[in-house]
């Protein structure tokens, strides 16, 4: 299974948006087993 989040936050906010992530996992009573992956998009150039 993978969970997803997404939010368009400030990079400095990502730290926030890493704890969301573990808050739902721990609510959904999810077992973390692999490695956190981000992906950012930059849509200032579009």
């Amino acid at each position: 299974m993978i969970y997803t989040i997404s939010s368009k936050i400030k990079i400095k906010f990502i730290d926030m948006l890493v704890k969301n992530l573990y808050d739902q996992v721990y609510a959904f009573n999810l077992e973390v087993n692999g490695s956190l992956m981000a992906i950012f998009h930059d849509r200032r150039n579009n």
